[in-house]
Formats: structure tokens, sequence, C-alpha cells
């Protein structure tokens, strides 16, 4: 069972901004609503066509950010590191993309792997000529973002729904590694530094370059915490009690959220700065 897909009509269009992308949520191949919002955010930029990376790429269908693209006539890359996966991606690839088996790190972090652009330029392909890139490695995800030496005009970045969003210091890295990630207060913070914007939230961080930013200036407006309060409303109660138990069931996280708030609750918006 996803707990991102279990959407009503009414919870899709009630306590959340006006001007929230997640009003564009739709699903034909991925998990949490990414194929509607990606669309709106292309069609704002006047793209309609480009290359993509995608990792983790699963075979290449299961909930990927990237299948509707291919349907569209996209070209990319899919990377996937696990060999069974990798045998069906190589299966469900057309011509236009490129199925590669590699695990990707971030070296600057001492994160095991290899970096995105270096898989590029192995199969020739200029990282600066990628126009949309989806991190989905379960663990890592910031790092991978922070080690890039490439701007795609999009990014998708995992992770974040863990922590109260008002966090804007990372978590220990090996923790984060472990399918946990880092609070979204400290991706917000870090992709700013880096050059780009956040736009829209729920499991997923939607990135803009800030170049290209001027047709979102109302999404730009919204703090990152009410776009993280956003994707808590806008989530199935199913998802919402599976991340109170979640938070409430693990100590390290009450640790370091009573560290930096000064208290703990299991409600990651219940607590503002």
């Amino acid at each position: 069972m996803s707990y991102y897909s279990l959407r009503t009509d009414k919870e899709i269009v009630t306590e959340i901004n006006e001007n929230s992308l997640l009003r564009y949520y739709a699903n034909m191949y991925s998990e949490c609503g990414q194929d509607g919002i990606l669309n709106y955010i292309f069609n704002k930029l006047n793209i309609s066509t480009g290359t993509f990376v995608e990792f983790g790429s699963w075979d290449g269908t299961h909930l990927s950010n990237c299948r509707s693209l291919v349907m569209k006539g996209w070209n990319g890359f899919c990377i996937e590191c696990e060999p069974t996966r990798y045998e069906d991606l190589k299966k469900n690839s057309p011509k236009t993309v490129t199925p590669v088996n590699a695990m990707i790190g971030a070296p600057s972090f001492n994160i095991k792997g290899t970096r995105v652009s270096d898989i590029l330029r192995e199969h020739d392909k200029n990282p600066k000529d990628v126009t949309f890139l989806s991190i989905d490695i379960d663990g890592s995800d910031l790092e991978v973002f922070e080690d890039l030496d490439f701007t795609p005009p999009v990014i998708l970045l995992e992770g974040g729904f863990n922590y109260n969003p008002y966090i804007s210091e990372k978590i220990d890295l090996d923790y984060a590694a472990a399918d946990n990630q880092h609070p979204l207060g400290a991706v917000n913070k870090i992709v700013h530094e880096k050059g780009y914007e956040l736009l829209c939230f729920f499991q997923d961080s939607y990135l803009v370059r800030k170049d290209l930013s001027k047709p979102f200036e109302a999404q730009i407006a919204m703090s990152h915490f009410e776009i993280y309060r956003d994707a808590w409303n806008f989530g199935s109660e199913e998802l919402r009690s599976y991340l109170r138990k979640r938070r409430r069931e693990d100590q390290f996280l009450i640790d370091f959220e009573t560290k930096h708030l000064g208290t703990f609750s299991e409600d990651p918006t219940a607590i503002t700065k």
C-alpha cells in the first residue's frame, strides 16, 4: 500500500494554499503526484522536451518520475544500481533511454558511488545539456545534490517529510543515509545557496533554477514552512498517522529536534520558532 496515493477529490482542494502546486497532483507512472506537478512546471517554463536523468530508476516504469516524459518524446538516462532491477530496466528502455548500472555517490562527502556528471561524461553526454534531474536514493539525496557540478533547470529532490520543517540544520550523515534524509528547512537553505528556488513539496522538493523562476513568483513567495504545512494537510490521514508513528518511535529524531527546538511533538507542524 502506498500512503502517498490515498487521495480524494475533497482532500486535494482543501486546507492548502491557493497557489500550491499540489493542486496539479497526478500520477501516470509516479507515486506522489510527480507526473502532474512536473507537467505544470515544464509547461510554465515552455519546455516540451529535453534530456532527463533519473536515479534510482528501478525498472524504468515502476513509480518512475520520468516515464511519462519518455512517453512525450524526451530522451534520457535511467540509472539503477540493483542488478535484477537493472536487467528489467534494460528490457523496458526504448532507444531514447540509456539504462546505466551504477551507484550514485557524493565523493565530496565521502559517500560511496560515482558522481552523476562522471557517469554522463562516460556516455558522451555533456551534463550541461540535462534539462531535468530526479534524485531518489533513499538516503544521501541532499549530499548528491550538493555535490553536483552542473545546474539543470529543474530538479526533483527526495526527502524532508520526517522532520519539523523549521529545523535548518542537517542531521547526522550516517543517520540521514539510512533512509531518513534531512529536514526540509535544511534542504531549503542549501538549495538557495546552490541557486535554486523551492516551489513545492510532497515527499520530494520541486526545485527550479533561480534564473528561470519568474513564472513561479506566487510559489516562491510562500515560506518553506507554509509549503511543508500544505504537504502535511494535503496528505491523507493514513500518511499523517504513519509519520506521527515513525517520529514518536525514533529516539534519535526526538533527541535531534529537542536539541534544536527545545521540545518535541509527534506532529511536525505543531512547534514553530
